[in-house]
């Protein structure tokens, strides 16, 4: 068949089509049977077959009957994203920050965590800090164990009480009078407290009084005690963040 003949086929189906459509007449399809063929009928269109030679009675239906051909519409706009693929994400667009469904326990390790090797790295030397990497399971295992509620006892300090060690680690005060501010600050300050810029000077206060009890409470000597408790709030000062995070989440009740 001539490229002449197949434009003068396509022109009469399509004048059939016209008089038929004005006549009241689709030639018979009903609509479930053209939502039935649909599918068959959108993929030969999508791979660039003569759709309207080989669905005359489809095509026709779908010249005069809206509802049908907006199904198709439906359908072939679904077909192309589902060839798309995935919709790609925005350029610098990350995975989204869910911290408040974490348990307040590990939202709490991680920013001890960070602010004690922080600590150990300036205040402390290499040995400490390889110390360190060693001492951070077993505590907060032991502070599992208490639940959540680490205290050292009253008696000598430092004592042994969050890693198995019995000789003096700095390491370790320091992780321990770190976890004991910390924990304080992020239960007792409202949320408010962190997003304030610069920090009250009531928050500044409440800072520099737990941290003081944190390192007293350790018996970290004076010189060692000022400097944690100046870095301490150097650190809350530069990303108050984290230990934000830290605090319960109030759960409000449907």
């Amino acid at each position: 068949m001539t490229a002449h003949q197949s434009d003068s086929q396509a022109h009469s189906v399509g004048v059939e089509r016209l008089r038929r459509a004005l006549a009241g007449d689709d030639g018979g399809l009903t609509h479930a049977e053209v939502l039935a063929q649909l599918p068959t009928y959108c993929e030969a269109e999508r791979l660039g077959l003569p759709v309207a030679q080989q669905y005359p009675e489809l095509t026709a239906h779908l010249d005069t009957c809206p509802s049908c051909t907006q199904e198709l519409v439906a359908l072939q706009e679904a077909m192309s994203w589902q060839e798309a693929g995935p919709m790609p994400l925005p350029a610098g667009a990350g995975q989204p920050d869910l911290w408040f469904l974490q348990p307040r326990a590990d939202r709490l390790r991680q920013a001890v965590t960070t602010m004690t090797q922080a600590l150990v790295k300036t205040l402390l030397s290499s040995v400490q800090q390889r110390r360190l990497r060693y001492q951070l399971d077993p505590f907060f295992d032991r502070v599992a164990e208490l639940g959540g509620q680490f205290r050292l006892a009253s008696a000598a300090a430092p004592q042994p009480l969050a890693v198995d060690e019995s000789e003096p680690s700095p390491s370790r005060d320091l992780l321990i009078a770190t976890y004991l501010a910390a924990e304080a600050l992020s239960r007792s300050l409202p949320p408010a407290a962190w997003t304030a810029q610069p920090l009250e000077r009531t928050t500044l206060a409440l800072i520099h009084q737990e941290a003081t009890r944190a390192a007293q409470t350790v018996g970290l000597d004076g010189d060692q005690a000022h400097s944690f408790v100046e870095h301490f709030t150097t650190l809350i000062l530069h990303d108050a963040r984290s230990l934000a995070r830290s605090a319960p989440i109030e759960r409000v009740e449907a």
